[in-house]
């Protein structure tokens, strides 16, 4: 079954083949619905990323033809996250900006994601969504990835774990 357009969801837009495996171990995740979650082709490149979201008939566009669609950027950051930040911000309209939004690794590649947590790249995604319903971001408070933490409680302020997570876990 596809996702509803008229419900919400996020669209997911993709890097590389290393963020399609950590996406997989998300979607592995007993915590995530899968229902509210699309998947867009590999971009290949953080800068085809920001390209294709731009792309008024794919992305934007669909953003605002389709108001409970939000979008997610996955790209490396290059150790530059606070350019590409700031080229990510300039590309989202005023109107959008509150459901749309970007993670990736503080890094080179991605791949050493794997390299950090020590095993493969959909354990690394399933890591990283472990704990998220109750608001724990342990897996993320690392030098990798800590420059997500404001995006991501954009995300909960949104209100996207609300239907993105099946339910809190219990404590």
């Amino acid at each position: 079954m596809g996702v509803n357009f008229y419900q919400e969801h996020l669209y997911v837009l993709l890097e590389d083949e290393e963020y399609q495996k950590i996406m997989n171990g998300v979607n592995l995740s007993l915590h995530v619905n899968n229902d509210v979650v699309k998947i867009s082709h590999l971009s290949g490149g953080w800068g085809k990323v920001l390209e294709d979201f731009r792309d008024p008939k794919n992305s934007i566009g669909l953003l605002k033809k389709f108001q409970k669609r939000h979008a997610l950027l996955l790209m490396d950051f290059d150790y530059e996250f606070n350019s590409r930040l700031e080229e990510f911000r300039q590309l989202v309209p005023d109107e959008l900006k509150n459901r749309v939004f970007i993670l990736g690794i503080d890094n080179k590649e991605s791949e050493d994601l794997a390299k950090y947590f020590k095993c493969n790249s959909e354990e690394v995604g399933k890591k990283l969504i472990e704990n998220c319903p109750n608001g724990d971001l342990l897996h993320w408070q690392n030098i990798h990835l800590r420059c997500n933490l404001p995006e991501i409680e954009r995300m909960r302020e949104a209100g996207i774990f609300a239907w993105l997570f099946l339910e809190k876990l219990k404590r």
